[in-house]
């Protein structure tokens, strides 16, 4: 069955008194038009019940001019017919917990992404700048001339002002999306971080408000959309540059209703959108009225191209969707008469090469049943094991020396050097006589002792290298004895013991303890009487108390360096000058005295209904103020009273006076 039927041929007018009738034909809907080409037999046209192909050929020989039917196939955005199936790159269903190897969910003040009862809730939460997001890690991958497009359901919050609610195929600068935008329900078309917002009642295509001649109906009859009720929706486009945008939504009736189309073509130089590879999103957001919890719902998500093909370069993951596809590879043998085979893979799922008919090879092989290894012409050296065994080489082999060889267990016979002593030269020169001859002179060897066989003659013999005989006399710095100057002595790590009385003088502090005996105190020093003296004329200290053994004489004594008896009088001074005056409130800063030399007192009532903020200068603030004084409250300046001007400013929309008392 088809989607639609088209009137082709230029009409010129549509006879208004003949009805658009819609038929349904086995499922199918199909509405027909009947068209005055200015022929007779129009105005007296009847449609059946039932269109079949005769019914409509009666129609067409009834119109002078001719009635053509262009009947087409499923198509896309672009016309071109779809008869293969839709490439999904993004799928993600929320019956189950968030993947985060699909989707990244971030939330804010309070706001939150859960997942309960077959569906995802993004929410802001009761408090202030509350937002929720959810973003698809992977994009849709452009394929230039085929659709893209985005499958989902969604259910809102009805919008407040300061939010927005959205979802779609988009993200932070390019995309289109639905939702709303405050409290207008919409599509936005988002180019360069740019967005063009069309609200619903600015959309070209079905208004879903259940108006006449609306398509998104229940058992034919038109009902109005439910926002916060759970639909589906589809957004396609086909970039190029400048192909239009649709946005869709599923009726009851199991069709697809178009209530907008973004139409691009010879409508702007610039593309509708910068990049058409995009992810996924949706967002619920607030930047005030903390009261309102808003919330999108959704399910289910989907979009893709209806491209089967992708670069060969596009990485592939564990999350890639793609066609499986289940094959068998097959050889034809050689041999047999051409019998085919089917390949084979050892466990490990790698393919097997087989010489001959083997099967089952695996591993090391006889000679026959192996490939045979050519090295390489111009082959470098190659690294030898013998797989812990035995490597025989035929044939000789020529070392050369490095560092120290130990050769032991020799067999055979050992050429010696030219000059070499053997058994046979030593037997000819070496009796046992001689043997002995030698082993009496030697006694012994490397002992550092010498044996001498005979006393040592009389007379100026020498030991070695030592001369004792010869030795100098030793003279220390031409002094002779007794020594004028000091002589280093060592103990040698001993102790020297020193006869006499040594005299020492004292250099820095010395700690003298352990003292017997008697020690002789130095002159003046106290006693324990002269302290006992002393301690009898004391009564306290560090009491703040001073204790006077005589009474004081009558007089004028002082005591310390108060002279109370000659203290001046003073004088209270009354002044008898006031001046009374009320000064009107205000919510600016208001004068209230001017700078008077003379002052000497100031009393000042806050005679309101609001606070008022009292500086001890010029221009008062809510913030630069000296006295906040709430209503009815007194201030008294204090002592020394400041002179100078006094200004005071009031909350918003004061009523009374300030009461102001100055005396001078």
């Amino acid at each position: 069955m088809t989607d639609n039927v088209d009137v082709s041929n230029s009409p010129t007018s549509v006879n208004p008194d003949i009805p658009v009738r819609t038929l349904d034909k086995g499922g199918e809907q199909i509405q027909v038009v009947a068209i005055d080409y200015g022929g007779a037999g129009a105005e007296s046209l009847t449609v059946p019940d039932f269109a079949t192909e005769n019914t409509l050929q009666s129609i067409n020989a009834a119109i002078a001019g001719g009635l053509y039917f262009n009947i087409t196939t499923n198509s896309d955005i672009l016309g071109v017919g779809v008869t293969g199936r839709r490439n999904n790159e993004i799928e993600l269903s929320f019956f189950d917990s968030f993947d985060t190897n699909l989707i990244t969910n971030t939330t804010a003040a309070g706001g939150s992404a859960t997942i309960s009862g077959g569906h995802a809730r993004y929410r802001t939460g009761t408090n202030v700048n509350g937002a929720a997001r959810g973003e698809s890690v992977y994009k849709c991958n452009y394929r230039p001339a085929h659709e893209e497009y985005a499958f989902f359901t969604a259910a809102f919050t009805t919008g407040v002002a300061n939010s927005f609610q959205r979802i779609g195929i988009y993200d932070a600068d390019n995309g289109a999306f639905i939702g709303y935008e405050g409290t207008s329900f919409g599509v936005t078309l988002r180019s360069g971080a740019v967005d063009t917002t069309i609200a619903r009642a600015s959309w070209n295509g079905d208004p879903l408000d259940g108006s006449v001649g609306s398509i998104f109906t229940r058992a034919g009859t038109p009902e109005a959309i439910n926002l916060t009720y759970s639909n589906l929706y589809r957004i396609r486009f086909a970039w190029l540059g400048s192909a239009s945008f649709i946005f869709e939504v599923f009726s009851p009736d199991a069709k697809w209703v178009t209530f907008h189309t973004i139409r691009i073509p010879n409508s702007q130089l610039a593309p509708s959108i910068q990049t058409p590879n995009l992810p996924m999103k949706i967002e619920c957001v607030k930047s005030a009225d903390g009261v309102t919890d808003l919330s999108i719902y959704t399910a289910c998500w989907a979009a893709g191209t209806t491209s089967d093909y992708n670069p060969i370069t596009e990485t592939l993951t564990d999350y890639s969707l793609a066609n499986l596809t289940r094959s068998v590879i097959t050889g034809r043998s050689s041999t047999g008469g051409g019998t085919y085979y089917n390949v084979k893979v050892n466990p490990s799922g790698s393919l097997i090469t087989a010489i001959g008919d083997i099967t089952g090879v695996v591993g090391q092989n006889t000679m026959a049943n192996s490939l045979p290894v050519v090295i390489a012409s111009n082959q470098t050296a190659v690294p030898v094991s013998d797989n812990g065994g035995s490597i025989t080489v035929d044939g000789t082999v020529a070392a050369t020396q490095s560092g120290t060889w130990n050769i032991n267990n020799i067999t055979g016979t050992v050429t010696l050097p030219t000059g070499a002593a053997t058994e046979t030269t030593l037997a000819a020169k070496a009796t046992e006589s001689t043997l002995q001859s030698i082993d009496g002179k030697i006694t012994a060897c490397n002992t550092n002792s010498v044996t001498i066989g005979a006393p040592l003659p009389s007379g100026t013999n020498n030991i070695g290298d030592v001369d004792v005989l010869t030795l100098p006399n030793v003279t220390l710095a031409s002094q002779t004895n007794p020594f004028t100057s000091a002589i280093p002595v060592s103990d040698n790590g001993g102790s020297i013991t020193v006869d006499g009385t040594v005299a020492a003088t004292q250099s820095g502090t010395w700690n003298v303890t352990n003292i017997t005996g008697t020690v002789s105190l130095p002159t003046g020093a106290a006693t324990e009487s002269t302290l006992s003296t002393l301690n009898g004329k004391v009564t306290a200290c560090n009491t703040g108390a001073v204790t006077i053994s005589t009474a004081l004489p009558a007089g004028t004594n002082n005591i310390g360096d108060v002279d109370v008896l000659t203290l001046p009088d003073v004088a209270i001074k009354n002044y008898s000058t006031s001046s009374v005056t009320s000064v009107v409130s205000a919510a600016v800063s208001t004068s209230i005295l001017a700078s008077n030399a003379n002052r000497r007192m100031a009393i000042m009532v806050n005679d309101t209904d609001k606070n008022a903020y009292v500086k001890l200068g010029a221009t008062a603030s809510t913030t630069s103020f000296s006295y906040k004084l709430t209503p009815g409250q007194t201030l008294e300046l204090p002592i020394p009273v400041y002179t100078g001007a006094i200004d005071a400013i009031w909350d918003t929309s004061p009523t009374g006076s300030m009461r102001v008392t100055e005396i001078s």
